[in-house]
């Protein structure tokens, strides 16, 4: 990698603020008054409290995981699991998946330059890689199907019901990209009684935010839940070139949920979902320069010819870069849960369909010179000197970027025992396809030719058998027993173009 400054820096930081938000729950058992009930809801709740009617004392809920793959009491689980139900999100006006660090000790999030150069560690452990060949340590499962990678994760938590976080290896149900942990979420069901939601938040640091939710029958077997948010987050940081601001990050979704009920026994839930997000991500405010530091090393970069107008200081929020960064993602989903319940066990098939795609976009040099003319073609050095060489590679920034994609397909079948008896089973098949691709350039110049230019593509096919056993066979003692049968089929390509080299498929 190359070293932009012979200088240590550190990020500015900004100074902090007290968000301010109003928000607004309510239920109506009919459409015509929502409304109405949505405005007085409002207006009781302003107060930072709990509303509840005072003729009804508070009550402790019973808090129900999902932990392994059935529904139980988080007292009743044999497992280190933490429970964040969606009511504390909403309280603590929390937006990002990367905010639930606030509420379990045991995860940590370390984020990059964009999503794909994030990751999610659980205890101490996660991965960090940046490959497409590379699978995560944590697993991520939102509403029972498995995130297929890693960054898809780091959207805005809209209608969560609940966040469970398991702590080590789960790989008996979950397969080997759980070995660290899991992370597993559930978003609300539909309802058989109209219920609506609304969030509006505004900060007086310029984040903007609104979430919507409305749910409520169709018919005596049909019901629905739509939700949608969108946020805005005006960055504080301004590029002197252009006068953008850096930081800035704009995302929105919606998911909404289909729910068939024939009878006791059916329930067939069908789920679409779309996540965007737009961000100018991320831009290094300078506070300290040494003495004679150069950029690249080249005599003829100094600061006042490299970084023009920038003034090194504690407050300072001002860069100069050739190219204004972009992190722009989207994903599109579609789900299908369908079970069946047979009295002492249940039938459950889990169909997952998911599209993701990443452009990411940055001045690697950090300046606004045109650094690209230092560097002799097809070589990865710079001379150090104040002339550029007689045949440039080019001209302009050193900019970086490419696209990742990522297709994943999903299908599951499980049998398991409805918990009744001290002697508890389930019994599952799985199977997935996952496609990855990874294009990466930097130093773009003409005919396929750059400092660094190459597409990587992994596919994977994993099948899967897996069971589990629970026996209670003292008071609060309990037997568990796993087993997983795991066999995965991987096709790697990599074409290096700087160097006109091609790796088939092995």
């Amino acid at each position: 990698m190359l070293k932009m400054w012979p200088d240590q820096y550190k990020l500015a930081q900004p100074t902090q603020r007290w968000p301010v938000a109003l928000q607004g729950v309510a239920a109506m058992p009919s459409m015509n008054r929502a409304l109405v009930g949505g405005t007085g809801a409002l207006i009781a709740c302003l107060a930072p409290t709990v509303c509840v009617p005072a003729d009804e004392p508070p009550q402790l809920e019973e808090v129900v995981v999902t932990a392994e793959k059935r529904v139980e009491n988080v007292q009743t689980v044999p497992i280190a699991v933490t429970v964040v139900g969606g009511e504390t999100f909403t309280k603590a006006n929390v937006s990002g998946f990367s905010d639930l660090v606030k509420f379990t000790p045991s995860v940590t999030m370390t984020a990059g330059d964009q999503p794909a150069n994030s990751a999610i560690v659980v205890r101490g452990i996660g991965t960090f890689a940046f490959s497409v060949a590379a699978e995560p340590s944590v697993l991520v499962v939102v509403d029972d199907v498995a995130v297929g990678y890693q960054a898809q994760a780091f959207t805005d938590l809209v209608d969560i019901d609940r966040v469970e976080v398991l702590n080590g290896p789960q790989s008996t149900l979950f397969g080997k990209s759980a070995s660290a942990g899991l992370v597993n979420v559930t978003t609300r069901p539909p309802t058989s009684t109209f219920t609506y939601f609304g969030d509006l938040k505004l900060t007086d640091e310029d984040e903007q935010r609104a979430t919507l939710s409305l749910s409520g029958p169709l018919s005596d077997t049909l019901s629905f839940r739509v939700s949608a948010a969108a946020r805005h987050w005006r960055g504080d940081v301004r590029d002197l070139v252009s006068g953008a601001r850096i930081d800035d990050d704009r995302s929105g979704g919606v998911r909404a949920k289909l729910q068939w009920r024939p009878n006791e026994n059916l329930n067939a839930q069908f789920t679409v979902h779309f996540n965007e997000d737009r961000a100018n991500c991320c831009a290094v405010p300078l506070v300290r320069l040494d003495a004679g530091a150069l950029a690249l090393g080249v005599a003829a970069l100094p600061p006042s010819v490299a970084i023009p107008g920038v003034v090194p200081g504690a407050d300072n929020t001002a860069v100069s870069v050739d190219q204004v960064p972009i992190a722009n993602a989207e994903d599109v989903g579609l789900t299908s849960h369908v079970s069946y319940d047979f009295g002492n066990v249940t039938l459950l098939a889990i169909t997952g369909i998911d599209q993701y795609r990443l452009h990411d976009l940055t001045d690697n040099d950090t300046t606004s010179a045109d650094v690209m003319q230092y560097f002799t073609p097809f070589t990865n050095t710079q001379p150090a000197g104040s002339n550029p060489p007689s045949s440039p590679l080019s001209h302009g920034g050193l900019l970086q970027g490419g696209r990742f994609a990522v297709k994943t397909f999903s299908q599951e079948f499980r049998v398991a025992s409805n918990g009744q008896h001290d002697f508890n089973y389930l019994l599952g098949a799985f199977f997935s396809n996952e496609d990855l691709t990874r294009s990466f350039a930097r130093g773009f110049v003409a005919n396929r030719r750059a400092i660094a230019n190459w597409r990587g593509e992994t596919r994977y096919d994993n099948y899967a058998l897996f069971g589990q056993t629970n026996w209670v066979f003292l008071p609060h003692t309990t037997l568990i027993t796993g087993l997983r049968l795991n066999r995965e089929e991987s096709i790697y390509s990599y074409d290096d173009y700087y160097r006109v080299i091609h790796f088939p498929a092995f």
